[in-house]
């Protein structure tokens, strides 16, 4: 989940963030692998250039989706360099905390 994006200045980025309401809310991977779940997400945008409609869509498996885990920041900012993309870590993930409703029934 992220707040901004300061790469891809005029880009969406879609989040579904897991919480009382959601779907996904108290679900554990292996509800999701049991019931062969899948999600797919589709988005329809304006390429503001061409002013044509843009579509995309993809599915994932249970099996895809990592559990405890983001997307790794691919920016840093320093005072002598200012901000840097480091595009080897483009596919990376990091750890998260646990998710809210596993230390609820903890």
């Amino acid at each position: 989940m992220r707040y901004r994006n300061a790469i891809f200045q005029y880009s969406w980025t879609a989040v579904h963030p897991i919480e009382p309401g959601s779907p996904f809310y108290g679900g554990k991977a292996e509800d999701l692998i049991r019931d062969d779940a899948s999600i797919t997400v589709s988005l329809t945008g304006v390429d503001e250039t061409f002013s044509q409609t843009v579509y995309s869509r993809y599915s994932y498996k249970s099996e895809d989706i990592v559990w405890g885990a983001r997307l790794a920041d691919i920016i840093s900012e320093s005072a002598e360099r200012g901000f840097r993309i480091d595009y080897a870590k483009f596919d990376d993930i990091e750890p998260t905390e646990a998710p809210m409703w596993t230390l609820e029934s903890a």
